[in-house]
């Protein structure tokens, strides 16, 4: 055979063509070095905030950025303003994920960690604006299936936040096509440490506010977004408060005060929850205690409550304070306090009346109820 130098032409083919192989390759592996080295690592970012900055509308930067192998990636200084307003301000970020997962479509992620931050929504979000800030928030997932659509998230954490929450009285609708979501998601350790929520139920009126400051929280919980079905397994709260107030009701001294309700020292137990997107409803209290500023000692509560679209029910609930014992079945229909004079009011069992003022009726409600009730509670 023919030699062209050292090699013959087969040999030199052969060369070609595995070099020719190689070298997308030996660039890829190039490129995994160079993506390691801080100035190319902090040239990536700026260029990525650059485009993230135009495709969001708001100008996002990075102080600094570390990318260790192969996954492990911190940033420190992350700032997110819109016209002027500061949407997120973070301290620091931590991500740190598996990589050989990855091509098993798997995800394996030992921690991402917020540290330090303070958000402000503003327009981002149709139904609400949330403000505040937020000490960590932190959580690890392992065994997540992104081909079946099941993200496991072991263990999520909520620590110094104080958010307040601004309720829209009304929300546009949504005419944009969207595609169905048909994410699992199992949360199996969830924890609140000191977190203050605090919701104005109605902005414009400034009539309603409500206020959560919850001590210490655990819960295990079950989103099914494609059934549009949410679950509890279970609830403990303690060391917690929790206020509600109608502003514009003058404050009763002395006495209870419906308009004004404060509570503190709440211990919580709920063994149930679940939630469906048809408006069913069953709840499972196995405990509740509580000390309202008027002096009334919620000893213990505890009961089942029901709801779908036509109806709630209690079928029993028992309440024990320092001076007061007593049992009590409830059930009410949707429509007990419709207004009667109006046209199309709906029957019980969810038919359209369209007969005169006259033979519409509302809905029913009652009570059954037994026990004894102490001055102290009067």
């Amino acid at each position: 055979m023919k030699k062209y130098g050292r090699y013959t032409l087969i040999g030199w083919s052969w060369r070609i063509l595995m070099w020719g192989a190689l070298t997308p390759i030996l660039f890829l592996l190039l490129l995994s070095i160079i993506i390691y080295i801080p100035p190319v690592q902090k040239w990536a970012v700026d260029k990525s905030a650059e485009v993230l900055s135009r495709e969001i509308d708001m100008d996002v930067s990075v102080e600094s950025v570390y990318l260790r192998f192969p996954l492990n990636l911190h940033m420190d200084g992350m700032l997110a303003v819109q016209e002027g307003d500061t949407v997120v301000d973070a301290h620091a970020i931590d991500v740190s994920v598996r990589a050989l997962p990855l091509f098993d479509l798997r995800l394996e992620v030992d921690g991402i960690r917020l540290s330090e931050a303070k958000i402000n929504t503003r327009e981002l979000v149709d139904a609400a604006v949330i403000r505040g800030t937020v000490g960590e928030i932190s959580l690890d997932s392992h065994s997540t299936d992104l081909k079946n659509e099941l993200a496991v998230v072991n263990k999520a954490l909520l620590r110094d936040a104080d958010l307040t929450v601004f309720l829209a009285d009304s929300v546009p609708e949504d005419t944009m096509p969207s595609e169905k979501v048909n994410w699992k998601i199992d949360m199996r350790n969830i924890q609140l440490q000191n977190v203050k929520t605090s919701v104005y139920l109605a902005p414009q009126s400034d009539s309603l506010y409500a206020m959560a400051e919850i001590g210490d929280a655990f819960a295990c919980a079950f989103l099914d977004l494609g059934k549009e079905e949410y679950s509890v397994d279970k609830l403990i709260v303690k060391d917690s408060k929790a206020s509600f107030e109608q502003l514009n009701m003058p404050c009763l001294e002395g006495q209870l005060d419906p308009g004004h309700l404060f509570f503190d020292n709440i211990v919580l137990k709920v063994d149930s929850f679940l939630y469906k997107g048809t408006n069913e409803m069953n709840l499972d209290i196995v405990h509740m205690s509580a000390k309202e500023k008027s002096g009334l000692v919620i000893k213990d509560a505890c009961g089942h409550v029901e709801m779908d679209s036509l109806e709630l029910r209690v079928p029993k609930f028992k309440l024990t304070t320092d001076d007061s014992d007593f049992k009590f079945a409830y059930r009410m229909d949707m429509n007990a306090f419709d207004d009667v004079s109006a046209s199309g009011s709906q029957s019980p069992d969810g038919k359209l009346c369209t007969s005169s003022s006259e033979d519409v009726k509302p809905g029913v409600f009652s009570i059954v109820a037994e026990g004894r009730v102490g001055k102290g509670d009067m």
